[in-house]
């Protein structure tokens, strides 16, 4: 048996993790849903 003592964690409401947002590129301006459906941003 492995004697490892557990971390407390901390549920990622109280500590969201640090997420980087990065900028989208200028070419990205349609979501496309389907073949002819688009969903502009």
């Amino acid at each position: 048996a492995l004697n490892i003592p557990a971390a407390p964690s901390t549920p990622s409401i109280e500590q969201p993790p640090n997420l980087e947002l990065k900028q989208l590129p200028g070419n990205l301006k349609y979501a496309y849903l389907e073949s002819d459906e688009k969903l502009q941003l």
